[in-house]
């Protein structure tokens, strides 16, 4: 298994020799790769990806976002309730997150070391079939269901994830159907729903297929929150990713889709077809957004 060390910051960078030597004050990083190890700079995507040269399974993911507390706390206790994900090492904390522009309700943001042990497989992107789409809606239905797992409740969780959605929404052009955007992102609101654990950002690539298991990784946007944004983002990517899926619906909800459902579902999906075009450049989510204001939404 990789060794992942994911490193959250906010106004600026460590430079790449303060975070070497960070990581030589950490005995359970050392035990791993010892102290003497160079890091090469493999991704830059989402986040800083460094790998350890010496150690082609070390890995070090350098986050943006001052999650890494969080995304620890996370990993700990699933880790611990068996389900398949990266193994938790240690956390160093540096410091709060003062950044405000992107708080996610009451969760504290803290930048700081988060070392782990990576999964070693290949994710949906990379083998996908319906029947392999179909395992991961089976493992989300399950921690969606698991109620031992508890994390902190976010305040006002529907304002905040509405309010995701707007900041979003007004940095594009909807023409005519601005209006409707904007009423459809709040009507959210008016949704009473049951709060279980979620991912919170369930992409395709964030399942990994490892030896006749699915793990997950990734927990950033983990929470007590609506399990229908699990489904959303992740049909979200792959309708964007021109993928044809038959009989959707009932892949998904089977007897379930009540109108209320169709709401939280088309909201959420909306949701990361909105991030889709800020990061992407999605023209295809665009016009999938607008089909479902039109109503003329059917991928069923």
């Amino acid at each position: 298994m990789k060794i992942l060390a994911i490193v959250n910051y906010s106004e600026s960078l460590m430079e790449k020799a303060e975070l070497i030597e960070l990581l030589k004050t950490r005995e359970e990083f050392v035990k791993c790769c010892g102290r003497d190890f160079t890091l090469n700079l493999i991704s830059d995507k989402y986040n800083l990806v460094y790998n350890v040269k010496e150690h082609e399974d070390l890995h070090i993911k350098v986050g943006l976002r001052g999650w890494g507390q969080f995304e620890w706390e996370i990993i700990k206790i699933l880790h611990e309730k068996k389900y398949v994900v990266p193994e938790p090492i240690c956390f160093i904390p540096i410091r709060k997150h003062h950044n405000n522009n992107w708080a996610f309700g009451s969760l504290e943001q803290v930048d700081g070391v988060l070392i782990c042990r990576s999964i070693r497989g290949t994710d949906l992107w990379q083998s996908f079939s319906l029947e392999n789409l179909r395992k991961v809606i089976e493992l989300l239905r399950k921690v969606h269901a698991d109620d031992s797992i508890r994390v902190p409740l976010i305040e006002n969780y529907k304002k905040a994830e509405i309010m995701r959605g707007l900041h979003y929404a007004k940095q594009f052009d909807f023409g005519t159907f601005r209006d409707a955007l904007f009423k459809k992102l709040k009507h959210y609101d008016t949704i009473s729903l049951k709060k279980r654990f979620i991912h919170g950002d369930a992409r395709p690539d964030h399942f990994i297929f490892t030896n006749g298991n699915i793990g997950m990784i990734d927990f950033e946007g983990a929470c007590m929150g609506d399990p229908i944004k699990d489904f959303g983002t992740l049909i979200a990517e792959l309708l964007n990713g021109d993928i044809e899926l038959n009989n959707l619906q009932g892949l998904i909800f089977e007897d379930s889709f009540t109108p209320e459902i169709k709401e939280r579902f088309e909201f959420f999906m909306i949701r990361r077809l909105l991030v889709k075009m800020k990061y992407e450049n999605s023209v295809s989510a665009k016009s999938i957004i607008i089909n479902i204001l039109s109503d003329n939404f059917d991928i069923y």
